[in-house]
């Protein structure tokens, strides 16, 4: 994810307010939901979702190429140890989202093009492309 596209996206977190949802679908190692959930104002849930298997192209791109620990849900959790507002729901979106019944005020969306680097808490990051997508839905009023 360029710097651009974290502030981008710390600048929506910041918008969604008390009370609000913010959900992440596949979040790896935690790089951008740790910075999600340092952005948003308290009260603010944030949901990360993730399958947490370990496929061979995270081994590849992620773990052998930054020499990071292996990918799990446990890595994940210590790399967010310190955001006491994040919920983990471990499981694909399409099935998750079939029993879902809240409201939801900021989804974002980062297609991945390669991985790079680590965040302040240490994760390692997906270095991600194009222009970071995001989605702030009717409750706030903005987009």
């Amino acid at each position: 994810m360029t710097e651009t596209e974290l502030h981008r996206l710390m600048e929506l977190a910041r918008r969604v307010p008390p009370g609000g949802i913010i959900v992440e679908v596949g979040c790896l190692y935690g790089f951008s939901s740790w910075h999600i959930s340092k952005a948003c104002q308290p009260g603010v849930t944030l949901f990360c979702v993730d399958p947490w298997e370990r496929a061979k192209w995270i081994v590849d791109l992620v773990e052998k190429l930054q020499d990071a620990p292996p990918f799990s849900k446990q890595a994940f959790a210590h790399f967010t140890r310190d955001c006491d507002d994040i919920l983990i729901i471990q499981g694909y979106s399409p099935q998750i989202a079939r029993g879902w019944k809240l409201g939801i005020d900021l989804t974002p969306f980062t297609p991945i093009r390669y991985l790079g680097r680590t965040s302040p808490s240490g994760p390692p990051a997906s270095n991600q492309a194009g222009p970071l997508l995001a989605m702030i839905t009717a409750r706030t009023g903005q987009m």
